[in-house]
């Protein structure tokens, strides 16, 4: 019987999202430093060659300037609602994948012709509400970022070119970031995903599965194939598969609650068809 996988896909395509907003944001953040250049270049390659504290002090507030003025063009042009609604479309995506995931269980089994009803988005208000924080404080973060970072260039006497590696270097460190916040999102709304919707279906209990490659953590190598509870709140340390930081874990229901407890009836709502569904992707 297949199990209940991890929505990789899903996590990728929240990953693109994000860097696109951050890649902009750096783009704006070159722009300014090129300017800056461009008209100071001469000053910065002087400060690299004498030990001017007077002339530093100068640069430092003239580029913290340019890189301002950039961060505040990103920041007002950002849309709070429009994070919002991406938070809301990926809920819902989230939904869809673990509906059809159980389908696909429960229909091996037991010979189901319809699916759980999906719960929606509004039932994870709180996690739409983290995401639209997450990817504020990420951007929030990468501006402080460069900010430091050619501060740091220019009292160290650095060349032009060696300040704008650091602020590449910046935007590397925002990219991971970035992925691995996307993984901690996704793992934690599987779970709550997992939990709404087999406690719906009178499923009291999972299995922990662990997600079978290299990166899993030793703990959770050991918890793989063990059976928890939801009401009881899972593993005493780790809780349910997906909570702790960078779980890629998932609970695989244990069924035959829902047949025990004809928990599965009068619970669906649409007949399985082909059809995909498909989400726009939104310039955010």
């Amino acid at each position: 019987m297949p199990g209940i996988e991890y929505p990789e896909k899903l996590e990728i395509d929240y990953q693109k999202r994000i860097k696109k907003r951050l890649a902009r944001a750096s783009a704006a953040v070159e722009e300014a430093y090129s300017e800056f250049r461009s008209i100071h270049g001469p000053s910065i390659e002087k400060n690299s060659l004498r030990n001017d504290s007077l002339s530093r002090e100068q640069l430092i507030k003239k580029i913290k300037d340019y890189i301002g003025a950039a961060r505040g063009g990103f920041l007002r042009a950002r849309d709070e609602a429009k994070l919002r609604e991406l938070g809301v479309q990926f809920a819902n995506r989230m939904d869809k994948f673990n509906q059809e995931q159980l389908y696909s269980k429960f229909k091996d089994e037991l010979q189901l012709s319809a699916l759980p009803k999906l719960i929606g988005a509004a039932k994870f208000s709180g996690w739409v509400s983290d995401n639209v924080s997450g990817i504020k404080d990420l951007e929030e973060e990468f501006f402080d970022g460069v900010l430091d970072a050619v501060e740091n260039g220019i009292r160290a006497g650095d060349r032009p070119e060696s300040i704008g590696s650091r602020i590449s270097d910046i935007t590397g460190r925002s990219q991971k970031k970035s992925e691995l916040m996307a993984r901690n999102q996704f793992g934690n709304l599987n779970a709550q995903v997992n939990e709404k919707r087999q406690s719906e279906l009178g499923i009291r209990r999972y299995r922990w599965r662990d997600s079978g490659d290299d990166r899993v953590r030793d703990l959770h190598q050991t918890l793989d194939d063990k059976t928890f509870s939801w009401k009881e709140g899972g593993h005493s340390s780790e809780g349910h598969p997906g909570e702790p930081y960078n779980c890629r874990c998932t609970s695989d229901a244990i069924i035959e609650d829902a047949i025990r407890n004809d928990g599965f009836l009068n619970r669906v709502e649409i007949k399985p068809s082909n059809e995909q569904i498909y989400i726009a992707e939104m310039e955010i």
